[in-house]
């Protein structure tokens, strides 16, 4: 790859550091942030939900906008918004601020992760593509590794503020880095004309916000409740409504007529499921190793530990054999390879040696960044 390219893709790889860096890095301060600001842990944790909420919320819409004018100054504008935003997390003082800036760095986050992997695809040849990809996920990779050891670090000497503030000057510095390697755009080229499904975005993040926050508070006041099972129902009207305008307007945030393709389709369904089992494993599997394997929580620590450490030393290579045998080729056969893995979690038993469950968490995480690309 060429000296520019490798630039773009390295400033790219440090938005995407902080990004998994922020992930770790709160839900490791967030019992000191719950004792601090004096607010019950359940409250605490919407420091994490709301960012993830806002990301889920506005993905679409970032990234039609990073289509229809430029994905580096979508980026750039994120990475303004999420420094900015780390910044006022550093400064607040009580849960409502904080919220807020959560909202706002969420956003930020969004508008970067919206567009990372486009300016990437359009900086590098087809056939650097995968390389290309996979260091930008090894950079990221190595963001959910240290972000726990960071947070160790810093709280054992400093408030739980300073996890923000950690974001602000690398921030600032892959800002200015941003400017000087993405293509600047063509001031002689007409300005696109901004055509954007208003209707649409609002009511598709309306319908994602509300199932979310529908399923927050279920898990404290019950399914059953009759507030949870009414906004289950407008949920679902939202949904509809979204697919009578996408498929209405000239111009849709989402173009139905994508699903048409049976390969597009299938390969989105199957991803879907892909990351429903990855997330099931990773909430479940801590509690089913303690407590039906009886694993010590040291050995748990550890074995969970694996995701991101795999993910670093495989990324790369995933996309070496992806250029090399096409992405189709070698998604196919990792997920068959997958439930290999799937098969050693359901039979493994505590009087197996542990290698045997570590090398189930090699397959499995190696095989969904493969199945992913």
């Amino acid at each position: 790859m060429k000296h520019k390219q490798i630039m773009v893709i390295l400033s790219v790889a440090i938005v995407s550091f902080l990004g998994t860096v922020d992930m770790s890095i709160v839900n490791t301060a967030l019992p000191q942030i719950s004792k601090d600001l004096n607010v019950p842990m359940n409250q605490a944790e919407w420091i994490s939900s709301a960012y993830l909420i806002l990301i889920c919320m506005s993905l679409i819409l970032f990234g039609k906008l990073g289509d229809q004018l430029s994905k580096s100054r979508i980026f750039q504008l994120g990475t303004l918004v999420f420094t900015i935003s780390s910044l006022v997390c550093g400064l607040s003082t009580n849960l409502i601020v904080l919220l807020v800036a959560r909202c706002l760095q969420g956003l930020g986050a969004s508008m970067t992760m919206a567009t990372n992997l486009g300016i990437i695809t359009e900086s590098v040849p087809f056939d650097k593509r995968g390389k290309a990809l996979g260091i930008n996920t090894t950079i990221g990779q190595l963001g959910y590794i240290a972000g726990p050891a960071v947070a160790g670090i810093i709280l054992s000497f400093a408030s739980w503020n300073w996890i923000f503030l950690f974001n602000v000057p690398i921030g600032i510095a892959a800002f200015i880095f941003g400017e000087f390697v993405y293509q600047k755009p063509n001031k002689a080229k007409p300005r696109a004309k901004l055509n954007l499904d208003y209707r649409g975005f609002i009511t598709l993040a309306a319908a994602i916000g509300l199932f979310f926050v529908t399923i927050f508070i279920g898990q404290e006041i019950g399914f059953h409740n009759l507030g949870v099972i009414s906004a289950f129902i407008i949920t679902a009207i939202l949904v509809i409504a979204f697919i009578r305008i996408e498929l209405k307007v000239a111009e849709p945030i989402l173009d139905l007529s994508l699903f048409k393709n049976p390969g597009f389709t299938i390969s989105i369904i199957a991803l879907m499921f892909m990351y429903i089992i990855i997330y099931f494993n990773n909430v479940l599997l801590p509690f089913y190793i303690q407590d039906s394997l009886k694993f010590s929580p040291a050995n748990t620590g550890f074995i969970m530990s694996i995701l991101p450490v795999v993910n670093v030393f495989t990324a790369y290579l995933g996309g070496v054999l992806c250029d090399k045998y096409g992405a189709v080729k070698m998604s196919f056969r990792a997920s068959i390879i997958f439930v290999i893995a799937e098969v050693i979690f359901a039979l493994v038993r505590p009087s197996w040696p542990l290698a045997i469950l570590l090398f189930g968490f090699v397959i499995f995480f190696h095989c969904q960044w493969l199945i992913s690309k």
